[in-house]
């Protein structure tokens, strides 16, 4: 079994032209090779607002307690399907 190690998840969110909409991040200890929930990207900010773009990316990173990136993902998502 894995132990848990320190993290810190980041997620930014960014319109069509590069501008940042709106950006979380969350500790969490964690094992190699496990899921977590770490956090609600919309709560608190509104999706649907017209200073979000039609198609927006997503950028998830997951870092050590170093600092140093374990992980990143990069989306494109619409606001409609």
């Amino acid at each position: 079994m894995s132990s848990s190690r320190p993290a810190t998840a980041e997620a930014t969110v960014y319109n069509m032209d590069g501008s940042e909409f709106l950006r979380k991040a969350a500790s969490l200890d964690c094992a190699a090779n496990s899921t977590q929930l770490c956090f609600d990207l919309y709560e608190g900010s509104d999706p649907e607002s017209s200073a979000l773009t039609d198609v927006y990316f997503i950028r998830l990173e997951l870092k050590d307690a170093a600092g140093k990136i374990l992980s990143r993902n990069f989306y494109w998502n619409a606001r409609q399907e």
